[in-house]
């Protein structure tokens, strides 16, 4: 059986790449303003406190764990 949410997203210099970093920056700010550290952020936002070092590194993060960690961006912005 094949998710589709399983899909790698690291192509280069794609939509996709210029996506991430866009999570990336707003993942940044919400940690500077809170005092947050990029494992505790990852920690909360997809249970995983390696998601932002490996968005950044790789890009090897899957669609499901990009829409986690939006949510939770989307959440601790509005609030």
């Amino acid at each position: 059986m094949s998710d589709k949410l399983t899909i790698w997203l690291n192509e280069p210099n794609t939509q996709t790449e210029q996506h991430i970093e866009q999570v990336l920056t707003r993942a940044n700010a919400l940690c500077q303003v809170n005092g947050w550290s990029e494992g505790y952020f990852s920690k909360m936002a997809a249970g995983d406190d390696t998601v932002i070092k490996r968005m950044r590194e790789s890009g090897r993060v899957t669609a499901a764990i990009i829409a986690r960690v939006e949510r939770f961006l989307d959440e601790k912005e509005a609030a």
